[in-house]
Formats: structure tokens, sequence, C-alpha cells
């Protein structure tokens, strides 16, 4: 050996614990509470959700039916911002309030296409020359109804033997 190296033994003790173990279980004892911090989360959101049900970005629940002492409202709202007016169409088929709307720009080769589209079944009853919509400035479109107190349903026939 040169100079001023010198060798020697380290004494090593055993022991009885696992480090690598213990390690390990500090890591999935982190894992588990970052796992329930997670569902504490989701329970929230759900919570949120359900509270929500179909909330717009500006704020309104849809469908909604309105009751006043007289009359029951059917209320309907439709974010559609992103459309000019002329680009929104309101139609009735087979008693369903169908709203699309459809955007469509030519920038030289690229063509951008936006396009939105809701279907409601109307409420028995609702006459639909009666169903009255407003769009306002903020892209909001409102569909509004009456629903009759006693509507016309149905009529059963009778048989004749």
């Amino acid at each position: 050996m040169e100079e001023g190296n010198q060798s020697y033994l380290v004494p090593m003790r055993l022991s009885n614990t696992n480090v690598v173990s213990d390690e390990f279980n500090d890591i999935w004892a982190d894992f588990n509470k970052e796992m329930i911090r997670m569902q504490q989360e989701m329970a929230k959101f759900q919570d949120a959700m359900a509270n929500r049900m179909f909330t717009s970005p500006h704020g309104f629940t849809t469908p909604l039916i309105q009751e006043n002492e007289d009359e029951k409202q059917l209320k309907l709202r439709f974010d559609v911002s992103q459309y000019k007016p002329e680009d929104v169409e309101i139609r009735i088929e087979d008693n369903h309030l169908l709203v699309h709307a459809r955007h469509e720009e030519h920038n030289g080769p690229r063509r951008i296409l936006r396009e939105y589209q809701q279907q409601f079944l109307l409420p028995v009853g609702v006459i639909p020359d009666s169903i009255r919509s407003n769009l306002s400035a903020d892209g909001v479109l409102t569909v509004e109804a009456p629903i009759p107190e006693h509507p016309t349903g149905p009529k059963h026939l009778a048989i004749k033997h």
C-alpha cells in the first residue's frame, strides 16, 4: 500500500429492520393518502354536477318548467353565442323541439365548421303555434311555451260490437 493510503474495515452491525420494506411502506402510505384525497375531490365534483344538472356557462338550467298561480310555462335556454342569428334554426317535428345551429367559414385552404344540435320532447298538450323564441344579444336562445293545465291527450274510442 502507498504511504498515506490506509485500508481498514468498517464494522457492520446487523439489524432486524428492512430498509426497502420500510421505505416502500412510506411510499404506499403516501399513495393511499393521495388516493383518499382524490376520492374526496371526486365526491365533491359528483355532488356539484348532480346539483347543477345541465347548467350552461351562463348559469341557467335547462329544461325548466316554471309554475305560476295560473299556468305552467315551458322555458328552455340554449347557449348559441358562437353562432350568428341566421345560423340558428328552431323546428318542431313529431312533437319534438329541434334547435340546430351551423356555422361554416372558408379561409383559403382551411375550412372551419361548428355545429350545435339539441332535441327535446315537448310536454303533452303543448301547442306548436304557441311556442315563442327570443335570441338575446349575448347569444342565449330562450324558447317558451304555455303548458295547458288539462292537456288533450290521446282519446279512447269505444269499440262497437
